[in-house]
C-alpha cells in the first residue's frame, strides 16, 4: 500500500494495483498506524531524548 506525501502533515494512501482508490489521512491520524506496524515488526517506537 503505497504512501505519497500531500500537503505539509498530511498524506495519502494508495489502494489498489494502480493506487486507484486514494484516501487522505493527517499526521496524527498515520502514526498509530506506524506504531501498530512498527509493533508487529517487534520494534518499540519511542521519543528521543530531551536534554
Amino acid at each position: 500500500m503505497p504512501l505519497i506525501r500531500g500537503e505539509p502533515a498530511a498524506y495519502v494512501l494508495l489502494f489498489g494495483s494502480h493506487g486507484e482508490r486514494r484516501e487522505a489521512l493527517t499526521t496524527a491520524q498515520l502514526m498509530p498506524l506506524v506504531v501498530d506496524a512498527a509493533g508487529e515488526l517487534g520494534f518499540v517506537p519511542s521519543a528521543p531524548p530531551r536534554g
